[in-house]
């Protein structure tokens, strides 16, 4: 569907004009098998890649998509796991078919929006998926340093509740007494004491997967006050926030799902400004690909390419000093629990960078 389907395509020609079909690899959010693609290497090239960046003091961090597979993917394709996914009740009709595939199958999906119709919805009420979920876990946490978690809060009881309570109620699956996280996250560390999870979260659920053993979670709250450009309302809210809170979350101004900063805050000085002031807070300051150069199109994970730009020198003079990791960050750590000196961002002209400088006071 990633090449037929008009909302799609359509988008796909709006950031990479002159695209081909060549140029969509579909998501990568609707995963097959949690292995690396013998196309790229395979597992052993991974390891070599993190041994690599290893030699240079650069951590490893991979994804996990806990909440779906892809339709295609091989546990669908297994008899024997059909019961690893929702699948819609026999009887009964008031169930909303675009939710499910012509087998049964229900699509993943969110409480707030429409099935995605490349994926497999996850039955987590199931104690045979949920052991196999925390096999995964295990055995990518053998192969990185650190795992950022899809959307991490869909697994929570109360939230696989809201998605699908009364399909698998229908089905006979009642909701198990202890939260997956916690169960699997435990098993995980048993193997792997010093592995960082951070979780994709919202909806104000941060405390709970951090309750439950995630190392850092993102703070969407920040981005949103950040983007009003209100400073009362940036300083109330980091002042209203604990340092140990904010050393628990992850820091950004632009990622694959939010338009690119240069683009939502204005220009690049405003983006630059933005950032400067998240990542002077504890915590980890996740880093979008061509933030630091100031890229302002948007990057379709459906596609292979992106369109270019022209380098801008301006940028780059400008990003430096606040850029460079090794200035603040440790080589054998992710996160990072100092303020920094207010005159790293003395060169940004900005009022909005008051309130890190009000903060580390």
């Amino acid at each position: 569907m990633d090449k037929t389907e008009p909302g799609r395509v359509g988008a796909y020609g709006r950031v990479l004009p002159g695209f081909t079909e060549d140029d969509i690899i579909g998501s990568p959010y609707a995963v097959v098998e949690y292995v690396v693609n013998e196309d790229i290497g395979g597992d052993e090239a991974l390891q070599e890649f993190r041994k690599k960046l290893s030699d240079r003091g650069i951590k490893l961090m991979l994804d996990l998509v806990p909440n779906h597979m892809a339709v295609d993917s091989d546990w669908m394709k297994d008899e024997e796991k059909k019961e690893y996914f929702v699948r819609k009740p026999s009887s009964g009709s008031d169930f909303n078919p675009h939710e499910f595939m012509a087998d049964g199958t229900a699509h993943g999906k969110d409480p707030y929006c429409g099935a995605w119709p490349d994926t497999a919805q996850l039955n987590y009420f199931n104690p045979e998926l949920r052991k196999a979920m925390t096999e995964v876990l295990v055995k990518l946490a053998s192969s990185c340093d650190g795992l950022r978690v899809d959307m991490a809060m869909l697994i929570l009881n109360k939230c696989h509740n809201q998605c699908w309570g009364p399909v698998l109620a229908a089905n006979g699956w009642s909701t198990p007494q202890d939260e997956f996280w916690g169960d699997a996250i435990k098993a995980m560390r048993r193997k792997h004491p010093d592995m960082v999870l951070m979780a994709e979260v919202y909806w104000g659920l941060d405390s709970e997967l951090i309750e439950l053993g995630f190392d850092a979670t993102y703070d969407k709250a920040l981005y949103d006050t950040t983007l009003s450009r209100h400073l009362d309302n940036l300083r109330g809210y980091i002042d209203s926030k604990s340092e140990a809170f904010l050393a628990h979350s992850t820091h950004f101004v632009e990622n694959h799902d939010e338009p690119r900063a240069v683009a939502e805050f204005g220009g690049k000085m405003n983006a630059n400004c933005a950032a400067a002031l998240q990542f002077a807070l504890p915590g980890i300051r996740l880093q979008f690909h061509g933030q630091w150069a100031g890229v302002s199109k948007t990057l379709d994970v459906h596609l292979r390419r992106h369109a270019q730009e022209p380098p801008d020198e301006k940028n780059e003079k400008y990003v430096p000093p606040w850029s460079d990791h090794r200035r603040w960050l440790p080589s054998n750590r992710f996160f990072h629990d100092q303020f920094p000196s207010a005159d790293v961002f003395s060169f940004l002209p900005c009022k909005v960078l008051q309130t890190a400088q009000f903060h580390s006071r």
